[in-house]
């Protein structure tokens, strides 16, 4: 298969996030870093969770901000079609929505049965995640390549804690 110009930078920087991804969580997780040490691997996750949901609040009041200075959108999406701009806005949205979805059970399961000398991979998670979404929103309009850092450095490092929890659990005693 060949690619086009667009789909190798979006593979490059995709891949550029998965390998920031496997460093700093694995410099975290091999460190045992912890940086809330008084809290229990359950209580970090969810102060990690609330970086989380704080993206996600950013995103809606960025829509809400938008929409109040915009004749044209101030209706609502569900009235009008929506200028470029309020449409980009919401996509930026519903992305940080399926993250923070996919987020949320990932980084309590994370909690609870991954070693505790490993849970300081969650917040690592939580600031890649907070990163990401910076970085996703600031390249949206950019295309496929200009998102692609932020989605990768937003996705992967749930994933690596989700799938760590699996294994964690399928194959106990790490």
């Amino acid at each position: 298969m060949t690619l086009n110009g667009d789909q190798r930078a979006v593979a490059s920087r995709i891949g550029a996030a998965a390998l920031t991804t496997l460093v700093v969580l694995g410099i975290v997780g091999g460190a045992g870093w912890r940086p809330l040490p008084e809290r229990d691997p359950t209580g970090l996750a969810l102060v990690c969770l609330l970086l989380v949901a704080l993206t996600l609040a950013v995103s809606i009041g960025r829509v809400a901000a938008h929409r109040f200075v915009t004749p044209e959108d101030i209706a609502g999406s569900g009235l009008t079609t929506g200028t470029d701009r309020v449409r980009a806005l919401n996509a930026v949205v519903q992305n940080t929505l399926e993250q923070a979805v996919l987020a949320i059970p990932t980084y309590l399961a994370a909690a609870m049965l991954l070693p505790e000398r490993r849970s300081g991979m969650i917040a690592a998670a939580a600031v890649l995640f907070v990163i990401g979404r910076l970085s996703f929103a600031r390249g949206y309009t950019q295309g496929a390549a200009g998102r692609a850092f932020g989605f990768g450095l937003t996705f992967y490092p749930t994933l690596m804690l989700l799938v760590l929890s699996v294994v964690a659990e399928v194959i106990p005693g790490e």
